[in-house]
């Protein structure tokens, strides 16, 4: 399966994105910055590379640059995002 790529922009020069969801879905997908996703409350099914996960609060995940990736959240979750460039 091929995911679609991401290209993220970074304002004022910043290299580090960070976005707090409810109920986040996406596609798989990658992109060329890694990122780091935090159960805040309730649950998701999370995808990176060739393993999945069932995600509860407070677990935290590690996605390498360029790494295929996805999350499917349940109702009434939230999730935190930080997408940031390895350099």
């Amino acid at each position: 399966m091929l995911g679609i790529f991401e290209k993220r922009q970074f304002s004022d020069g910043k290299k580090i994105w960070f976005g707090r969801y409810r109920n986040l879905t996406n596609v798989l997908h990658w992109h060329f910055e890694c990122e780091i996703i935090r159960i805040v409350e309730g649950s998701a099914r999370i995808k990176i590379g060739d393993f999945c996960f069932e995600a509860t609060k407070d677990d935290c995940f590690f996605c390498a640059s360029e790494e295929l990736h996805y999350i499917i959240s349940e109702a009434d979750t939230q999730v935190d995002v930080a997408i940031f460039d390895e350099k």
